[in-house]
């Protein structure tokens, strides 16, 4: 029911992941820019998330390495 458009809360590592699987070695490196309703909240959560997921290895505090 909800607009498909409508900003979420949070955003799904999921979706961030598969992205990111489906454009890995098709470019040198991208910046993704996110929008959610709880801004801050929603971009420290997306990378808890991410330094627990073995897919990415963490750079710095905003940068990830795809395996």
């Amino acid at each position: 029911e909800k607009d498909f458009r409508a900003h979420a809360d949070y955003i799904n590592p999921e979706m961030v992941e598969s992205f990111c699987q489906t454009i890995k070695g098709s470019v040198k490196e991208i910046y993704c820019m996110i929008e959610a309703k709880q801004k801050d909240g929603a971009l420290f959560q997306l990378v808890k998330d991410l330094k627990e997921n073995k897919q990415f290895e963490q750079i710095d505090s905003s940068s990830f390495y795809i395996r």
